[in-house]
């Protein structure tokens, strides 16, 4: 499951080259380009389920709740606005410092899914408990009950809930959902190829249904592109699933798979995403389609090796700060 947090980061990155940059397609798109439209929805149906599937896996496995886990997370948010804000500010002159900017950042008011993250870190030994002793039943049932309120409320585009998805309460199904799905072996009977090319039909009927939609409103279409929306779960299920059925080591892969998270602290900084968004569209004004493509695939490959770098110093300050507790502790 380690490769499919590197593609669950990928995911990220092609996400935000598309629909964040040019917006939803609108009906003038859909009768005028009809083409290019049905690629960038199916593209933006491949790569929604991205933040879905980082939650799938860590449901899979089990959050294992510790301090000291809570605090190497928070380590990483913080060491990544400092690089960011201190390279606007000392290095790039883009930026001036301001201590209330500063809070702004510390408060990962610019990282939804890392403030959702960090609320499901703080439940998951409840959550972890409920999955551990409940029947079969009392399982499937809080699903459901989580689902009908999420699709009425979140999906439909209630604000409380936050209808897109970016919520803490979509993030617990998410989690209830793969304990779900591991614990009861469902789906176990599909290969992984099986498996993946029924997810392919899944994106395929949602990128020819929001194309549908688009021809009248481009609302209505945005609804397939959204956290909770049906497809997108039943898409995360069954990739996430597939790619459980994947079993090698690779340490190049864990390697790359410890710094994921990185690649989204860097990607959704402010001043980066909006040089993401703003080279995007740039490229897409003035060149060739065969050149843009080929430049915004090695822009978010660059973008994730950028991130994977400025990790490492981070990796290693976290780790000799362990040895320093433990260190400590030992000689207490």
């Amino acid at each position: 499951m380690e490769l499919l947090r590197i593609v669950s980061m990928l995911m990220v990155l092609l996400l935000h080259a598309n629909f964040l940059v040019f917006g939803t397609p609108t009906v003038a798109d859909a009768t005028c380009q009809p083409v290019a439209t049905f690629i960038r929805l199916f593209f933006e149906s491949v790569s929604i389920v991205g933040v879905n599937l980082f939650v799938f896996i860590s449901g899979w496995y089990g959050i294992k709740a510790k301090l000291r886990r809570i605090a190497a997370f928070l380590f990483q948010v913080f060491f990544f606005v400092a690089v960011c804000y201190g390279a606007e500010v000392m290095v790039l002159g883009t930026n001036t410092f301001s201590f209330s900017y500063l809070f702004h950042l510390l408060r990962m008011d610019s990282y939804w899914f890392a403030q959702a993250y960090l609320i499901l870190y703080v439940l998951s030994p409840a959550l972890n408990k409920f999955i551990e002793h409940s029947q079969h039943r009392d399982h499937l049932l809080l699903l459901i009950s989580l689902f009908v309120v999420q699709t009425v409320f979140g999906w439909l585009g209630n604000e409380w809930y936050r209808g897109d998805g970016d919520s803490p309460l979509t993030f617990l199904f998410i989690y209830l959902l793969a304990a779900y799905v591991r614990r009861y072996s469902l789906l176990q009977s599909f290969s992984s190829g099986r498996l993946l090319f029924m997810a392919f039909g899944v994106i395929l009927v949602g990128s020819l249904l929001a194309f549908g939609m688009s021809v009248f409103d481009h609302r209505l279409a945005s609804l397939f592109y959204k956290h909770t929306s049906p497809l997108v779960l039943i898409e995360v299920t069954l990739v996430g699933v597939a790619f459980s059925k994947f079993h090698f080591r690779s340490q190049a892969i864990n390697f790359v798979a410890a710094s994921c998270f990185a690649v989204y602290l860097l990607n959704c900084y402010p001043a980066s995403l909006d040089y993401y968004i703003h080279t995007v569209r740039e490229w897409f004004g003035r060149e060739p389609v065969g050149c843009f493509v080929i430049y915004v695939s090695v822009f978010v490959l660059a973008n994730f090796l950028v991130a994977l770098l400025i990790d490492q110093p981070r990796i290693a300050i976290w780790n000799f700060i362990q040895k320093q507790l433990d260190y400590k502790r030992q000689s207490k």
